[in-house]
């Protein structure tokens, strides 16, 4: 059975990829920063009243002059979880942004699916050659401020054998990203890919393919997961990944103060 908090704080602290830090507060919670704002989350509400415990994190962000504070509440529908989404809403927050955290199923056979085009998978050494200006590419249609801090972080992020990133190849030309890290308790799927006039040849497909027997050989037996958005617009990928054999354990929402 999945640790649902322990998950979280390491796919957290995954993503913070060298360019944040962890901070325990005193409300047996944590606080994460990285490139996008400071996540509260884990907070302990079995014993508290949720409204109060609330109050006491706003109050310690002030302290400690935090800004740009986001509530990280992960759905596995309890009463405790509705109630801190009615207690945020209560308190002028809104949700900025929902992800579901998808975990890949063994026991579910991976598809047959053939590309309509001949492509090569290359591992880089250096984020810098063809990944990042592929990655920017692929994601073009939704640069925001926080894709662009992403993208900056990217930058100065070093590759070693716990984070590998690879492209995808059409001859010479970039067309796909994928990238995975290695961590303690659940191995991470980041920055899956393919640029836009590529898509629909069942090319992110064979990233996904790629990625899941990669893992099965260094991934030292290690669940495999990762993390799609959700959107008003209808944007989901979930039926994708699900193909692929990964299924949804939980939502994570993300609050902020209107």
């Amino acid at each position: 059975m999945l640790n649902v908090k322990n998950i979280e704080l390491e796919w957290m602290l995954s993503s913070l990829k060298g360019s944040g830090f962890l901070r325990r507060t005193p409300f047996e919670g944590y606080c994460v920063s990285n490139y996008s704002g400071n996540y509260i989350y884990s907070l302990n509400l079995e014993d508290n009243d949720v409204l109060q415990s609330v109050l006491n994190v706003e109050e310690w962000l002030i302290k400690n002059k935090i800004s740009n504070a986001v509530f990280a509440v992960m759905s596995n529908y309890t009463n405790r979880e509705f109630d801190l989404c009615n207690v945020l809403e209560g308190l002028d927050y809104n949700i900025s942004r929902k992800s579901a955290r998808m975990f890949f199923n063994p026991n579910v056979s991976f598809g047959e699916f053939r590309a309509k085009i001949d492509f090569q998978i290359k591992e880089v050494s250096n984020l810098k050659n063809n990944y990042i200006d592929c990655f920017s590419k692929v994601f073009s249609e939704g640069i925001n401020r926080a894709s662009e801090e992403y993208i900056r972080m990217l930058e100065s992020l070093e590759l070693s054998s716990k984070h590998r990133a690879f492209v995808m190849y059409d001859n010479q030309r970039p067309i796909g990203t994928i990238s995975l890290s290695l961590n303690d308790e659940v191995n991470i799927i980041g920055d899956v890919g393919i640029i836009e006039e590529y898509r629909g040849n069942g090319l992110g497909y064979k990233l996904m393919e790629f990625i899941v027997e990669l893992n099965s050989k260094i991934g030292q037996g290690r669940s495999l997961a990762l993390s799609t958005g959700i959107n008003n617009t209808g944007l989901d990928y979930r039926k994708f990944y699900k193909a692929c054999g990964f299924e949804t354990q939980y939502i994570l929402s993300r609050y902020v103060k209107k």
